[in-house]
């Protein structure tokens, strides 16, 4: 009998050498069954079902097999792998040490228990037994390598990459080392020379898509997008499934403004993987920039439930438009900082002398013909060179054709083009300068760059105008706001504290030229007669109950037309089709496109009233539109976002024009709409405050700034720390 086991044990391991694991199996399973603890059979049969991915029979088999040699080596390996497998390092990790213990010079066995600790994120045992190989011989590639991983995860970037240097001398084929190496130079913002790192990997392998990924990643941070775009089509020509670059995708022809395909394929990637992170808020906001808006009320519901369920579902960007809870807000923020933009470790050091002069900075993408430059640029101007120097960091490329841009030029003491450093470089270089007070003009808005202040570009560091709520960062201390935008009740909706202006948050430009040419409505094909509503706020701003509010009034005001900013045909042709829907005659729908900024500024004279836009209010459209004559009705809501036209009403005093409620915002657009008197007088009372309000007086706003910067800096220099400023 014993024989004919040794027979089968011997035909069967031979099979198994063969790669015939069928037979091998059925003969294993013979001799199991007649010798049920014999050890060579367990050993052999755990291994097939191991390459079966039958891994709980592989541990058991193996598992008996190690009762009966507990000293054998290759049962610890055998089942360490197995575990690995399995995805469980936890007990990978206790059988390779099991193996350490016997032969604790073994440097493959280190090397598995470091990347079994690495699984583990326990990093620093990681690199403690992967010092021992090295120490041993320094010429193992992996060690090397997993060392790069590990001080990588630990942010020792500057280590992680010599690691990967060491890794590559010794062999310059490692793909793994090519692709780790380009992702830690995109964290180090070195994005030139992670894309020659990505391009090595892809000699090697043209087909790695890892490489092609990163690369897409990091030309859409090098504001090449078309580039971009062609990175993740390889990547979904490779792997249809691969959802990360779908996603990316959509995220460029959305940055493109091709919305149409960008809700494409967050559609697509909706049905493959619905709670894909920050997929809900990317298209909605792709399909509010087509105003298509069926099915928006369930995922508008969908959305604000994951928030309060702490999901990661969209930019706080899109949060603003989609609802109006500034508690919401704040956590959305909050959550978007913590998983892009962390505090780096040495940031509270920055520190910068007293000096005769405070030094001021602001950062911006958007200093040239950009809504944030024509509100700011007089403030530039009018800045106290005795007491303050003024800087100007722009993120993004400028363009000398651009008479705004000409005007920045001359507004600051210095102007420095920063647009090819990374945000740590850019930081470094404020800290150098010796910047006392950082502004961050654009917050979470687009092409901003929140790592310069995530590293200290300033000791205090400031958030203003760009975007309207908290950062959700503790390293952005103060926000500029006003008592009407942020009123007592929603402070704790900001993590950061409040400089109170004394009037309206937002700055003016009174410099801001109008078009003199002679323009008619029929130019714009506007009707010669009939009531003109208008609103020039970008499309996402309008929702669906924003537009069946308009439809209630057109259809109270025989005759009335409403007059839109409509950049795209498919946004244009559902307003159309929605008014239908509504019973509203579609050519009482007026489209109007860019223009030139003075002529935008004119055409504001032939309409007769501005409708506002909920939850995301006007910014600067508010502003142009007042300051042109323009009365703008309202309705005031919890948020800054929808708090801001409010704000500027209140310092015009001019309360009247705004609303509690959709049901008075509606009442009020129709009295002006039906009473040519009332229509009127509110046109003379605005004439009369654009005159003399606050709201337009810059040096006045200037001046309450400036007297801002001097208390937070009077603060920082005390030793005290940030706190509310009230302004009065």
């Amino acid at each position: 009998m014993i024989s004919q086991i040794n027979l089968l044990l011997e035909q069967a391991t031979a099979a198994f050498q063969q790669g015939n694991y069928p037979a091998a199996e059925a003969m294993l399973k013979s001799v199991i069954r007649v010798d049920k603890n014999n050890f060579p059979a367990l050993c052999i049969l755990g291994l097939i079902k191991a390459l079966k991915a039958e891994y709980q029979e592989a541990v058991e088999l193996l598992q008996k097999a190690e009762k009966i040699n507990p000293k054998d080596l290759g049962v610890q390996v055998n089942l360490a792998k197995i575990f690995m497998d399995k995805g469980d390092p936890d007990q990978a990790l206790k059988h390779y040490l099991n193996v350490s213990r016997t032969n604790p010079n073994d440097l493959q066995i280190l090397i598995q228990i470091a990347i079994c600790n690495g699984l583990m994120d326990q990093n620093e045992h990681a690199l403690r037994a992967l010092e021992k190989v090295l120490k041993i011989d320094p010429n193992i590639p992996d060690a090397w390598y997993y060392s790069a991983i590990g001080l990588g995860k630990l942010n020792r970037d500057t280590e992680a990459l010599l690691a990967y240097e060491k890794t590559l001398a010794l062999d310059p084929n490692h793909i793994s080392a090519w692709i780790g190496m380009g992702v830690t130079l995109i964290k180090k913002e070195k994005l030139e020379n992670a894309i020659n790192c990505f391009d090595r990997a892809l000699k090697i392998n043209p087909q790695d898509i890892l490489s092609y990924y990163n690369k897409g990643i990091i030309y859409g941070k090098l504001n090449r997008p078309k580039s971009a775009l062609s990175c993740y089509e390889k990547c979904l020509e490779l792997n249809p499934q691969f959802l990360n670059a779908l996603f990316n995708k959509g995220a460029i022809l959305a940055g493109l403004k091709d919305y149409s395909s960008a809700s494409l394929c967050f559609e697509n990637l909706l049905e493959m993987n619905p709670d894909h992170e920050y997929l809900l808020g990317n298209l909605i906001h792709s399909r509010m920039q087509l105003a298509s808006w069926d099915g928006m009320d369930i995922l508008l519901e969908r959305l604000i439930k994951s928030v309060r369920e702490d999901k990661k579902v969209t930019s706080p960007f899109f949060a603003l438009s989609a609802f109006d809870d500034p508690d919401l807000h704040k956590k959305v923020a909050v959550s978007w900082i913590e998983n892009w933009f962390p505090e780096a470790p040495y940031t509270k050091s920055a520190h910068t002398q007293k000096k005769e002069k405070i030094k001021i900075g602001y950062f911006s993408p958007d200093f040239r013909a950009h809504p944030v430059s024509y509100l700011t640029a007089e403030l530039f101007e009018l800045h106290d060179r005795n007491e303050f120097e003024i800087l100007a960091f722009s993120l993004m490329p400028t363009d000398e054709e651009d008479n705004l841009n000409k005007r920045l030029l001359e507004g600051f003491d210095r102007f420095i083009n920063v647009d090819t450093s990374s945000g740590y470089e850019i930081a470094a270089m404020a800290r150098e300068i010796g910047i006392d007070i950082a502004i961050d003009l654009g917050g979470h808005t687009e092409n901003s760059k929140t790592t310069i202040f995530a590293n200290r570009a300033a000791p205090i560091q400031v958030a203003y105008l760009g975007y309207p709520g908290t950062i959700g960062a503790n390293y952005i201390d103060y926000v500029i706001s006003d008592g009407v935008v942020t009123p007592q009740d929603a402070i704790d909706s900001f993590t950061e504290k409040i400089i109170f202006m004394p009037n309206c948050f937002q700055v003016s430009d009174r410099k801001r030229k109008m078009s003199e040419k002679i323009i008619s409505k029929k130019d714009f094909g506007l009707p010669d007669i009939g009531f003109i509503y208008c609103c020039f706020n970008n499309i996402y701003k309008i929702t669906p109950e924003v537009f069946d509010s308009w439809m209630r009034i057109l259809n109270n005001v025989d005759g009335s037309v409403l007059w839109l900013y409509a950049p795209n045909l498919t946004a244009a042709e559902n307003f159309k089709a929605y008014a239908i829907r509504r019973s509203i005659d579609p050519a009482r729908l007026i489209f109007g496109g860019m223009l030139p900024h003075p002529d935008y500024l004119a055409r504001y004279k032939l309409a007769d009233i501005f409708l506002d836009t909920f939850p995301y209010n006007a910014g600067t459209t508010a502003n142009d539109a007042l300051w042109t004559g323009l009365p703008l009705i309202t309705r005031i809501g919890s948020s800054m976002a929808s708090r801001m036209a409010a704000s500027m009403l209140t310092t015009l005093e001019m309360p009247e024009l705004i609303a509690e409620s959709l049901e008075a915002y509606e009442a009020i657009a129709i009295e002006f709409g039906k009473n040519p008197e009332s229509l009127r007088q509110i046109k003379e009372k605005l004439h009369e405050k654009v005159l003399s309000s606050p709201l337009f007086d810059t040096p006045l706003f200037t001046s309450n700034l400036e007297r801002a910067f001097k208390q937070i800096h009077a603060r920082h220099h005390l030793g005290l720390p940030p706190d509310h400023i009230r302004l009065i």
